[in-house]
């Protein structure tokens, strides 16, 4: 999965936010560790749908390879 397909829409995540929203107090990382274990709402490249979490997901990539 590259950047594109994460901000592009083309990762086959779906809506995965109740979590942190239901759960104010759930952490970034307690956030990106559920992630793993949901299923995908689509195959991978096969239509567009929008999720919060592939920016959330872009936005720690970019935090690793730029440093803190």
């Amino acid at each position: 999965m590259t950047l594109r397909d994460l901000l592009g829409g083309s990762s086959g995540l779906g809506s995965i936010d109740w979590p942190y929203y239901w759960t104010p107090s759930l952490t970034r990382n307690d956030y990106l560790a559920r992630i793993v274990d949901l299923p995908m709402a689509q195959p991978f490249r096969a239509k567009w749908s929008y999720a919060n979490a592939t920016f959330v997901i872009a936005g720690r990539y970019l935090e690793r390879v730029t440093g803190p």
